[in-house]
């Protein structure tokens, strides 16, 4: 990735520093997704009771959702990273 950085013009500094917030911000966007995918988890265990098939219709549903947004947030990661997109302070 830093011989990338380099050609595009930016120093290897620049380049350390935008991989960091990209980095960092797939760390902010994992991080709660993480969270309701353990949730999700442990409704599904039964381990707060059993859920009627409903609920297990809708836990699932939630985490068919939180699938595709992880696929997502790491293809977009990827492309910034691939493509030396810079991320905003």
């Amino acid at each position: 990735m830093l011989n990338e950085g380099r050609m595009r013009g930016m120093n290897p500094s620049q380049t350390e520093i935008q991989e960091k917030r990209i980095d960092d911000l797939r760390h902010d966007l994992l991080s709660p997704l993480s969270a309701v995918f353990g949730f999700l988890e442990l409704l599904r265990s039964g381990r707060g009771g059993e859920l009627s098939v409903q609920q297990r219709a809708y836990v699932d549903c939630m985490g068919d959702a939180l699938a595709e947004a992880l696929v997502k947030i790491n293809a977009t990661v990827g492309e910034l990273k691939a493509h030396g997109n810079t991320v905003a302070d």
